[in-house]
């Protein structure tokens, strides 16, 4: 009996799991978007409800990432602009999906209706629109307007990222799920000793990650050190105003002790975390940020902003700074480096080792498809 239970259970789970397909429209790194898209896209398939990824055919820098989640890949016919008023619908029934995950905010324009999940990743755009260049601000604004207006179900990677997302479209409340990323793809060293080379900063160079505040934090703290304080690495691609930004290490004097690494490869910035005594972050705002739970991983002491999703997740994991302050910034980086990780803080990174985890993310994730799309 309890054989044809088990056997009875397999047949609901395999014939009436809801049926996923991604739009595969991020592409480059796998950090960040990418990285949600990769790990949501294992994950569905893991729970036997991703049938198959649309790719766009100019996207060949990613191809052997998304050749690891291991489901068939569909490209969008040539002359999209014409072809995309009836491919996706005929696409979509003839696959049988229930609905079509879009992880980069993008959604698909067709003619012949299809059930669209959307997932907003942070409002930014909308909160701090002068510190990103204005076109960019302008293709994130128009896709996540797009999103309240059309999307069948709208995720969100934090609750911050969501009350953000009301605070600016309060009509869609019954649209929106909040569905916490997984942290569980970084490998977790518990018996790492922090290499304590250098201070470590990770985040594209550009104004959203505040780092005229940590050079002059960090300016006053080698005033004051005789040469001890270990070196500042920062380590990001060069965004919006970079140049600027790289100018106030020499402003500040410091410009012997910090280097600008641009944008390092997987293998490179291990190394970097590796040898951190470290990582400090002084963003204005994240949706999530993956920096934080990855130095985690390498059992990193960490200072961070006490704002947005990082307090809200990472708060009792890690040394809380007021980016607005540089004494603050500057008290946040010694607490690091002479107190390391507390016991209380190992603890709580252990609670959300145990939260943040892909599946539960899937899981989520298909129960908000099920509630809107039943």
């Amino acid at each position: 009996m309890i054989a044809l239970e088990i056997l009875f259970a397999l047949i609901l789970y395999y014939v009436f799991s809801m049926q996923i397909g991604i739009y595969a429209n991020f592409g480059g790194n796998p950090t960040g978007v990418g990285r949600y898209g990769v790990e949501i896209a294992k994950a569905l398939k893991q729970k036997n409800s991703l049938v198959e990824l649309w790719i766009n055919r100019k996207l060949t820098s990613y191809a052997d990432v998304l050749n690891s989640v291991g489901v068939p890949e569909i490209f969008f016919p040539k002359f999209r602009r014409i072809t995309d008023f009836y491919w996706p619908g005929w696409r979509f029934r003839k696959a049988g999906l229930d609905a079509i995950l879009c992880p980069g905010t993008t959604m698909i324009k067709t003619l012949l209706p299809i059930k669209q999940a959307v997932m907003v990743h942070d409002m930014g755009p909308f909160m701090y629109p002068e510190m990103k260049r204005k076109d960019d601000t302008a293709a994130w604004r128009k896709r996540i307007r797009q999103a309240a207006a059309r999307a069948d179900v709208i995720t969100t990677n934090s609750l911050t990222t969501k009350n953000d997302l009301l605070n600016e479209f309060p009509h869609i409340e019954d649209r929106v799920f909040n569905t916490p990323l997984g942290t569980d793809h970084f490998p977790y060293r518990p018996d790492h000793v922090p290499g304590g080379k250098h201070i470590l900063a990770v985040s594209t160079i550009e104004p959203r990650k505040n780092y005229k505040t940590l050079l002059c934090a960090y300016s006053i703290l080698e005033s004051s050190h005789d040469n001890s304080l270990p070196p500042l690495v920062i380590a990001g691609g060069m965004g919006f105003r970079a140049q600027e930004i790289i100018g106030y290490a020499s402003e500040f004097g410091i410009s012997h002790k910090v280097t600008f690494t641009g944008y390092v490869s997987g293998s490179e910035l291990a190394d970097l975390y590796s040898n951190a005594a470290c990582l400090v972050h002084t963003a204005h705002y994240e949706g999530f940020g993956f920096m934080v739970p990855e130095a985690f991983s390498w059992n990193l002491p960490v200072a961070a902003p006490y704002n947005s999703a990082i307090k809200e997740y990472f708060g009792k994991a890690a040394w809380m700074i007021d980016i607005s302050n540089s004494e603050s910034v500057a008290s946040g980086i010694m607490l690091c480096l002479e107190k390391g990780v507390t016991a209380d803080q190992q603890i709580e990174r252990a609670r959300l080792s145990g939260i943040l985890t892909w599946d539960n993310c899937a899981d989520m994730t298909l129960k908000a498809l099920e509630e809107v799309l039943s």
